[in-house]
């Protein structure tokens, strides 16, 4: 059952899903330039923060902090999950990637009680503009920056299909969308 906590998020996966449904294997790996991410890049950056969400929800859940560069078992497994994105060799496999980190964050957000939700814990991070250690909750950390970021990279990914569709890889050789 969707509950607050899992809605928005689950519709942020859907959508990003469906985005990286439609990216044709020829342009999985095409790089638009000036250091953008190809597609491929993305969806392992997505499917990898998803994984470390779950991470601070370990965290948070054991021992009230989360770090951002843990060595918890969800931090291997995000460093894992790119790293299986990587290997993916059509962009439907990269998608059930993605789709199974993102099962796993909903079935552990689905997991919390509202009291876990709310308890404070301290979470350390070393991301650039963040402070290196502040207090939250799951609920202001998680559900809302996870939901958040997938958008963010939605369009990400719909701009960049859409540059590689207008054929801006072939100029520059790299593999450019259909003739």
């Amino acid at each position: 059952m969707a509950t607050a906590t899992t809605a928005e998020l689950g519709g942020a996966g859907e959508a990003i899903a469906a985005a990286i449904g439609a990216i044709p294997d020829g342009a999985l790996d095409w790089r638009p330039g000036g250091g953008e991410w190809s597609p491929r890049q993305i969806i392992g950056h997505v499917a990898a923060a998803t994984d470390f969400y779950l991470a601070i929800i370990e965290g948070a859940r054991e021992g009230g902090f989360a770090r951002s560069n843990s060595t918890s078992s969800a931090c291997c497994r995000a460093r894992a999950t790119e790293a299986e994105v990587a290997r993916c060799a059509t962009a439907p496999a990269a998608r059930e990637a993605f789709e199974r980190a993102h099962r796993r964050l909903l079935a552990a957000l689905e997991g919390l009680t509202p009291e876990e939700l709310d308890r404070p814990f301290v979470f350390l991070d070393q991301q650039p503009g963040e402070p290196p250690a502040m207090t939250t909750t799951l609920r202001e950390r998680v559900r809302p920056r996870a939901a958040g970021h997938l958008r963010e990279h939605q369009g990400q990914l719909a701009s960049t299909l859409a540059r590689w569709r207008g054929g801006s890889g072939r100029d520059r050789g790299q593999g450019g969308g259909p003739a």
